[in-house]
């Protein structure tokens, strides 16, 4: 996902309208130069990884085996090493 400005004339994007100078997120398949200045790129999170940060660090450490972590893997750091670990076994 792009984040981006619109620049000339207004654009429709995802049934809203945007004038000139406004601010969206767009997919990246969707960027056009001619109707947008590229601001950044930005990180969508999965449901998945909303559901793994209610989680606290023991109920984390819970979904790894032993070894795959150690006491300083930040929560962060477990998150990732579970989403890694579910896509591999997908």
């Amino acid at each position: 996902m792009l984040r981006v400005k619109v620049i000339g004339l207004p654009v429709f994007y995802d049934g809203k309208r945007y004038l000139n100078g406004e601010e969206l997120i767009i997919n990246k398949d969707h960027f056009n130069v001619d109707l947008f200045e590229l601001l950044e790129e930005v990180e969508v999170e999965s449901e998945r990884e909303k559901e793994l940060k209610k989680l606290k660090v023991p109920e984390l450490q819970g979904l790894l085996v032993e070894g795959e972590f150690t006491e300083k893997t930040t929560k962060a750091e477990l998150i990732a090493l579970i989403i890694a670990k579910e896509t591999r076994e997908d």
